[in-house]
């Protein structure tokens, strides 16, 4: 794939700018003007990542990002973030880092309170 650089970086800054609103693959490729399938391979053999695997990261960064800076609910995040359900919201995010959002939420904060003691 000789082309595929400017493909990834191309997906890169439309993740950036539209991850919230687009959660599929096939999103992405209709703006790129390609097929799912060869965005998904470009994305593979360039970043060693699935593109869905790209995109579900890009979102529970920014709902970790929103969740540790500020005191929005789960729910309000999860509207944030393009969740229309948050109960899908929660199911994501436990399938994607392994732990609730509520536990997330709690370790950072038992984290900051330890920290700001020493």
């Amino acid at each position: 794939m000789k082309n595929s650089e400017p493909i990834l970086n191309r997906f890169i800054d439309l993740v950036e700018k539209k991850f919230c609103s687009y959660k599929m693959v096939n999103q992405y490729a209709d703006e790129l003007a390609i097929t799912p399938n060869y965005l998904s391979e470009v994305i593979k053999r360039s970043s060693g990542f699935s593109a869905s695997c790209f995109i579900h990261n890009r979102v529970v960064l920014e709902a970790k990002r929103i969740a540790i800076n500020s005191d929005y609910t789960m729910k309000e995040i999860a509207f944030q973030i393009g969740f229309e359900d948050p109960s899908q919201f929660s199911k994501f995010f436990k399938l994607k880092t392994g732990t609730t959002f509520s536990e997330f939420r709690r370790k950072y904060q038992k984290g900051i309170k330890y920290n700001s003691i020493n």
